[in-house]
């Protein structure tokens, strides 16, 4: 569920995941999970309804994801009335503090794929002519699994990454299956959908603030163009 986006967390920090039971302590196969933006809800929705449960698919695990409905429980209204909860110091909601990086994130969901170790960016990083057949190259693999809507090659980064954005999230999880432990150029790759957090931008020469200034909007304009694609 957390690759649709970001789960919302009690106060005590667990996820807001509910599994149902009977009166035996038996799961009944149903529950509920919480997701801190509705473009989450549309988009889980949307890629996971219908899907395996497990991996390899196993006969009669197909999910059905729709968004909750609550009902009130009997004939008589109830009116409904907040938990009183212990007095304990207020927690700053590093949800909600997150929410302008992450908020990319939970929107494009599951649809950027970044894979590392495509070449040595010691040698060929600053190589712009290399960097471009290589962007080329790999939109063209990664084409194979999907419609593919941007292609970026980090040349400075050490990890030598390379983030590709996929029109549908089904389509960067088969990329992942498939380029994770592929060799490449006499390299073993590593790929994995974006974790919305790392600045693959950063280079590994030594910046001044001008150019980390200038770094950072750059990567602010590329996390926006991926938005305008949605």
């Amino acid at each position: 569920m957390q690759k649709c986006g970001m789960i919302k967390e009690d106060d005590d920090g667990h996820l807001r995941i509910k599994l149902y039971k009977d009166s035996n302590g038996v799961p009944k196969g149903d529950g509920t999970c919480c997701y801190f933006q509705q473009a989450s809800v549309d988009l889980s929705t949307n890629i996971l309804d219908g899907s395996e449960f497990r991996d390899p698919p196993a006969s009669g695990n197909v999910v059905s994801v729709t968004k909750a409905k609550f009902e009130q429980k009997g004939a008589d209204y109830k009116e409904w009335k907040p938990k009183k909860k212990k007095n304990k110091k207020k927690k700053t909601n590093i949800q909600a503090q997150n929410l302008s990086w992450q908020d990319w994130r939970d929107d494009v969901g599951a649809q950027v794929v970044i894979i590392k170790r495509l070449f040595d960016p010691t040698t060929q990083g600053a190589d712009d002519e290399f960097l471009s057949d290589l962007k080329d190259e790999i939109e063209m693999e990664c084409a194979k699994k999907g419609e593919v809507e941007k292609t970026t090659v980090f040349g400075h980064h050490p990890d030598a990454p390379v983030a590709i954005k996929f029109k549908d999230p089904r389509a960067a999880d088969a990329c992942v299956k498939v380029m994770n432990g592929r060799w490449f150029s006499q390299r073993q790759l590593e790929a994995e959908l974006y974790d919305g957090k790392t600045d693959y931008s950063v280079g590994a020469k030594r910046e001044t603030a001008e150019d980390q200034k200038k770094r950072v909007e750059e990567f602010g304009d590329w996390l926006e163009l991926s938005l305008i694609h949605i």
